[in-house]
């Protein structure tokens, strides 16, 4: 979130009831922010997988107080953030998977969003 900071954005971090990360206002409009933390470089997929339940909570927020969703994904080479917009309104592809390589549980494999990499602007 320093990120943030830097351009005069405050960001709160929210209870796990609210299912996304943070809580920002900018504008007076508010931000709902997802943030996540991938080992690889950016451009290594095509998309960025989101827990499907996640992506509804997210652009349910979002759609319901006039506000964006801003899903921030730190690459190892670079921070990128893909904006949700309910006036401007896209949508990804849908899958059954999640992490399949190193599950924990049960409950890691769950249905998935898949955000293209082209929609992932970068976070100067």
């Amino acid at each position: 979130m320093e990120s943030l900071q830097r351009v005069g954005v405050v960001a709160w971090k929210l209870p796990v009831a609210y299912a996304v990360d943070f809580f920002a206002i900018t504008e007076k409009r508010p931000i709902w922010i997802e943030f996540k933390r991938r080992s690889h470089t950016y451009g290594t997929y095509p998309d960025v997988v989101l827990s499907a339940l996640k992506w509804w909570h997210a652009t349910s927020l979002a759609a319901r107080t006039g506000g964006t969703f801003a899903f921030a994904v730190a690459f190892d080479d670079q921070t990128r953030v893909a904006h949700w917009d309910p006036h401007t309104p896209w949508f990804p592809t849908f899958s059954h998977g999640g992490r399949t390589l190193n599950t924990r549980d049960s409950a890691d494999i769950e249905p998935v969003a898949h955000i293209e990499i082209d929609r992932f602007r970068r976070m100067r």
